[in-house]
């Protein structure tokens, strides 16, 4: 085993800080896909509720162009969409029906995609806090230091 040169020790903070922001990057990816489709379950969860406020008959109206546009049936709309329509009219059990029907052609049910989204939280919760103690803990990555690389040393050498 050789000991390190200078120029690989200064590689090894950076490739820790790139390593980081691509573990971020990935993150953030999947909160903005999972944002998208929880914002458009309120979309159409919205339109539901106020159909069936004026006109009841007329949610098959809704449903039948929620079809047509062939929204994502991720976790997170599926969480978003119940979280709306739960409790509110029993009409709406003819669209959850419609939407387990859909689910079971996919070989899915609704818990177990719910269940997934929530675990899936989670685990980029987990990931987020674990990237953040690892910015605390490495100064040498100078994101809290400064912009001086080695916790603020000021020497190439002092590191």
């Amino acid at each position: 085993m050789e000991t390190l040169k200078l120029g690989e020790l200064w590689a090894v903070p950076l490739m820790f800080r790139l390593a980081l922001i691509e573990n971020l990057r990935r993150v953030a990816v999947r909160v903005a896909a999972a944002r998208h489709d929880r914002d458009l379950a309120s979309v159409w969860a919205d339109r539901m509720v106020h159909i069936v406020e004026r006109n009841p008959t007329d949610l098959i109206l809704v449903l039948a162009d929620m079809a047509r546009a062939d929204p994502p049936l991720s976790g997170a709309f599926l969480s978003e969409l119940t979280r709306h329509l739960h409790g509110q009219n029993p009409n709406f059990a003819f669209a959850n029906s419609w939407l387990e029907h859909r689910l079971t052609e996919q070989g899915l049910t609704a818990e177990e995609l719910v269940r997934a989204e929530g675990q899936a939280q989670a685990a980029r919760q987990r990931l987020q806090a674990d990237a953040d103690g690892r910015w605390e803990r490495h100064p040498a990555l100078d994101v809290y230091t400064g912009g001086q690389p080695c916790g603020g040393q000021h020497t190439r050498n002092s590191c």
